[in-house]
C-alpha cells in the first residue's frame, strides 16, 4: 500500500512532464540550428555549450523534464558536448525551483543552487568539448535514438499532410522518452518506501566534518527526497548548511529517470564521467557555501 501511494503521488507530480518537455523537445530542435554548432571534430564549439547551459536552466524543466530533450538531441545528432552540458544543468534549477527554494530556504541558496546549475553545465560540456577533439568521448552513444523512436515514423515522401507526420513523431518521442519516466516512478517509490525521510534525516542530521561529502553522496543514492522541505527539516536538526547544499545539488542532478535514460543511451565511461561530475560540483558548491 504504501508502494502504491507513492507510485500514485509521484504519477501525479510528474506525468505531464513527459508531455511538456516532449512538445517543447520538438519547438526546440525544431528551430535550433544544431548544424551550425557542429565542428570540424563534430564536438560543437565554446558558444554553443554556454547557450546549452543557459538554456538547460532557465527552461521550466525538471529532472524527467529533460529526458524528452535528451532523446531529441540525440536523434537530430545534436553536439555531444551540447547535449550534455544542457543535460547537467537542466536537472538542478529552473523558474519555479528557483522560487520554492528562495521561499522555503532563503534567496542565497537560490542563488547558489542557480550558479551551480551554470557551473555543473559548463564543467561538463566544456569538459567533453576540450577532450572530445582529442578523440576521448568518440562514439559515446550506443543506442541511436532515430533507430528507435523516430525510424517508425511515416515516410515524409508520401502525400500525408505534415501535421499527421509531426504528430506521428510526437507520440513516438513520447512514448520512448515516457518509459523511462515510468520506470523512474516505479524505482522512485520503492526507493522512497525503502529509504523513508526519516533515515535520511537520523544519517544527515548532525554537524561532522563528513557532512558534506556525506550529503553528496547520499544525495546521489536517494530519488524524490533532496528537495526544499527536507532540508529545511535537516538543518532544523542541526545538519551544517554546506551539507545540505551538497545534498541538494547531488540529489537534483542524479534523479533515477535521468540516470536510467542516460545508461540506456550512452556508453558507461560517459555515463560515469557525469556521476563523478555531479559528485565533484556538490562537494565544491557545499563546502563554498558552508565557507560563505
Amino acid at each position: 500500500m504504501r508502494f502504491g501511494n507513492t507510485a500514485w503521488v509521484l504519477f501525479k507530480d510528474l506525468w505531464y512532464w513527459a508531455i511538456v518537455g516532449t512538445v517543447l523537445a520538438q519547438v526546440v530542435t525544431r528551430f535550433i540550428p544544431f548544424d551550425k554548432m557542429q565542428t570540424t571534430a563534430n564536438g560543437g564549439n565554446i558558444r554553443s555549450v554556454g547557450i546549452a547551459t543557459v538554456a538547460g536552466a532557465g527552461l521550466p524543466l525538471c529532472a524527467c523534464g529533460v529526458i524528452p530533450f535528451l532523446v531529441s538531441f540525440l536523434r537530430v545528432g545534436a553536439p555531444l558536448a551540447v547535449i550534455m552540458a544542457f543535460t547537467a544543468a537542466s536537472p538542478l534549477m529552473d523558474p519555479a525551483d528557483f522560487a520554492v527554494t528562495a521561499g522555503m530556504l532563503g534567496l542565497n541558496w537560490a542563488i547558489v543552487k542557480t550558479v551551480a546549475a551554470l557551473a555543473m553545465g559548463a564543467f561538463v560540456g566544456l569538459t567533453i568539448l576540450y577532450q572530445n577533439r582529442r578523440g576521448v568521448w568518440l562514439n559515446q552513444v550506443k543506442v541511436r535514438v532515430a533507430d528507435s523512436a523516430s525510424a517508425e515514423t511515416v515516410v515524409t515522401t508520401t502525400a500525408e499532410p505534415s501535421w499527421i507526420v509531426a504528430s506521428v513523431k510526437f507520440l513516438k518521442d513520447l512514448w520512448f522518452s515516457g518509459k523511462f519516466l515510468l520506470l523512474a516512478i516505479v524505482l522512485g517509490a520503492l526507493l522512497n518506501t525503502l529509504v523513508p525521510a526519516s533515515v535520511v534525516t537520523k544519517v544527515l542530521g548532525g554537524h561532522h566534518w563528513y557532512s558534506i561529502p556525506l550529503g553528496s553522496l547520499v544525495g546521489i543514492a536517494t530519488y524524490g527526497i533532496s528537495d526544499a522541505p527536507i532540508i529545511k527539516v535537516l538543518l532544523g536538526l542541526g545538519m551544517s548548511k554546506g551539507a545540505g547544499m551538497s545534498f541538494l545539488i547531488a540529489g537534483h542532478a542524479t534523479s533515477i529517470g535521468l540516470l536510467t535514460t542516460l545508461h540506456t543511451l550512452v556508453r558507461r565511461p560517459l555515463f560515469v564521467f557525469y556521476l563523478v561530475a555531479t559528485l565533484l560540483v556538490s562537494l565544491i558548491f557545499g563546502i563554498v557555501f558552508q565557507v560563505l
